[in-house]
C-alpha cells in the first residue's frame, strides 16, 4: 500500500518546488502501521513555511492509529479528469473491489453516498503540457538525450516547444482544477476511487517505441492519480483482493487538504477489516482460509488451495494475499503458524 501525503506536510520536499507542485514523497510499506511509521519519519520535527501548509497535523501519525476513526461521510466515484482524453472503461475486478469496499465501509458505521461532480474540462491538455514542460529541467547534453527512452525524448522534446504563453495558461488551467476539485469534493470526508482502471499490466505492455501511445497507455491504467497530485491533497492505495489471475486489486481514498491521519486511520480500519482467518486441521495443517464480515466471499476476495501438504517442494497457487511459486526449502513446516505468517508479512 501507499500514502501520497498532502502538499507542503514533509518540509524537506513539500512539493512547492515543482512545477504545479504536482511531486511529493510518500511512504510505500506492507501495512497501514508501517506507513504511518515511515510517514513520521519522513515529516521529522521541521516545520514547512508555508502560507498553505496543512494545519494541525497530529504529532505522530503512528500514534493517531491508536484512536481509531470517527464515524465518516465518504463520497464514491469513477469518474476522473481524462474521460475527454481517453476511452478508460474499468476493468471487471476493478468494479468489483470499488464496489465492495464501498459496502463494507458501509457496514463499518460510515455514510456511503454517491459523489456528483463533473471534473472541470481543460484538465488533461493543461496537464499534457506541464508534463511535457518539467522535463525540459533535466539537465542532459546531447549524447546524454541520446541514451533517453523514446517517452523521455519525446516530452523533453515537444517540452522545448512550449511557449511561455502556454505554460502560463496551463499553470492557470490547473490552479483552477485544484480549486474546482476541493470543492466538488468538499462536503465530504473521503473519497472512494478505483485504484487502476485496468488490470495490472503485465511486462511489456506500455509501448517501448510510440510515446503517445505510451502516454495514452499511461492514462488508461492510471486516470485516477494524477489530478489528485494537481489538487495537493493526500491519498491513500490500497489492495483489497486479488483479481481471478491472482494479482491484486486496490482501491484509492483521497482526504480533504491535511486530512492524512484520517486516511490513514481509515485505511487500518479496512486493514483490520479485510484481514484473514486460517482454518487448521488437527495436526495443524491448513484446510481454509476465511476472512471477514462483508468480505467472506470464498475464491473470489481470496484464492487459496484447499490443502497444503507440508514439506511438498513445489507448493503453487495463491494463499490470502501472498502469491508464490516454485520451489520452497524443505524444512519449511506450512503450518498454519507459518502461513499465518506469510499472510500477516505481506
Amino acid at each position: 500500500m501507499g500514502l501520497k501525503p498532502s502538499r507542503g506536510l514533509i518540509p524537506g520536499a513539500t512539493g512547492f518546488d515543482y512545477l504545479a507542485g504536482l511531486v511529493v514523497p510518500g511512504p510505500l510499506a506492507t501495512s497501514v502501521g508501517d506507513a504511518a511509521l515511515l510517514l513520521d519519519a519522513l515529516r521529522g520535527s521541521g516545520t514547512t513555511h508555508r502560507a498553505t501548509a496543512p494545519g494541525n497535523p497530529p504529532e505522530s501519525f503512528l500514534d493517531a492509529l491508536g484512536a481509531g476513526v470517527r464515524p465518516l461521510r465518504i463520497g464514491v466515484t469513477t469518474r476522473h479528469p481524462w474521460e475527454d482524453f481517453a476511452d478508460t472503461p474499468l476493468d471487471r475486478s476493478a468494479a468489483k473491489a470499488h464496489s465492495r469496499v464501498a459496502t463494507l465501509l458501509a457496514d463499518l458505521g460510515h455514510t456511503v453516498v454517491d459523489l456528483e461532480w463533473t471534473p472541470k474540462p481543460g484538465y488533461s491538455a493543461a496537464f499534457v503540457t506541464i508534463w511535457k514542460s518539467s522535463a525540459v529541467g533535466l539537465d542532459l547534453n546531447a549524447s546524454q538525450r541520446e541514451l533517453l527512452e523514446p517517452l523521455t525524448r519525446y516530452l523533453v522534446e515537444e517540452g522545448e516547444r512550449v511557449s511561455a504563453k502556454e505554460l502560463a495558461a496551463a499553470l492557470k488551467e490547473l490552479s483552477a482544477c485544484e480549486e474546482h476539485t476541493i470543492r466538488s469534493f468538499s462536503e465530504v470526508d473521503v473519497v472512494l476511487t478505483p485504484g487502476l482502471a485496468t488490470a495490472p499490466p503485465v511486462i511489456g505492455f506500455y509501448d517501448s517505441e510510440d510515446p503517445e501511445r505510451n502516454f495514452l497507455q499511461q492514462v488508461q491504467v492510471t486516470p485516477y492519480s494524477s489530478f489528485v497530485n494537481v489538487s495537493g491533497l493526500p491519498a491513500l492505495a490500497l489492495p483489497v483482493m486479488l483479481n481471478p489471475e491472482g494479482l491484486p486489486v486496490g482501491i484509492q481514498m483521497i482526504g480533504r487538504p491535511g486530512g492524512d491521519a484520517t486516511l490513514l486511520q481509515l485505511g487500518a480500519q479496512l486493514e483490520d477489516a479485510l484481514d484473514v482467518h486460517l482454518e487448521c486441521d488437527a495436526t495443524g495443517f491448513l484446510v481454509a482460509v476465511h476472512a471477514e464480515g462483508s468480505c467472506s466471499i470464498q475464491g473470489e476476495w481470496l484464492s487459496f488451495p484447499k490443502r497444503i501438504v507440508c514439506g511438498d517442494p513445489r507448493p503453487t497457487g495463491v494463499l490470502g494475499k501472498r502469491r508464490w511459486a516454485g520451489n520452497i526449502d524443505q524444512e519449511v513446516r506450512l503450518g498454519c503458524d507459518v502461513v499465518r505468517g506469510l499472510i500477516r508479512g505481506c
